[in-house]
């Protein structure tokens, strides 16, 4: 094989299940950031714990979310659902933080997707032709329902205070 030929043992045929649904990264670009509202908060308590959630977002998360993307709309996979009634307030509030300039109608339905105990994203899903999700923010620490069996850890400012996006500018 000469430099710069493409090889043949590539295959680049995509079929209908892999493109009926497309995360789009891109629409609102700070979807990956940290912020604190309220009790609410996305930052880390160090680099380690930023490291094995970002790592478990591109890993797992979002693999999940484009192999099930279809299924989102019967809400019968575990932890993936619309927000309603103070968490959706709640994420309407954090989006504001994030995305300054918005225009995403708070009439809008929001999404929590996640898989077993891990982080969460908050996005649009928009169903057509294909699904399209639309990442807003990420709940790496469950926080937008808190429980008392899964949120032991200190979220104060004091102990967790690392945000990725401000850190690496």
């Amino acid at each position: 094989m000469k430099s710069g030929s493409p090889s043949n043992l590539v295959n680049n045929n995509l079929n209908a299940s892999t493109t009926d649904v497309s995360i789009e990264l891109g629409m609102y670009p700070n979807w990956t950031h940290s912020t604190r509202v309220g009790e609410f908060t996305n930052e880390f308590h160090d680099s380690d714990e930023a490291l094995r959630y970002i790592y478990l977002t591109l890993d797992k998360l979002l693999p999940f979310i484009k192999q099930n993307g279809k299924e989102f709309r019967s809400q019968r996979l575990a932890h993936c659902h619309v927000l309603k009634n103070d968490q959706k307030v709640l994420a309407f509030n954090i989006i504001k933080e994030i995305h300054s300039d918005t225009d995403i109608s708070e009439d809008s339905a929001l999404w929590e997707l996640g898989y077993g105990q891990g982080v969460r994203l908050i996005a649009s899903v928009i169903y057509s032709d294909k699904v399209q999700i639309i990442p807003l923010f990420l709940d790496f620490h469950h926080l937008l329902y808190p429980s008392k069996k899964y949120n032991q850890n200190d979220y104060s400012k004091n102990a967790c205070n690392l945000s990725p996006n401000e850190l690496y500018k």
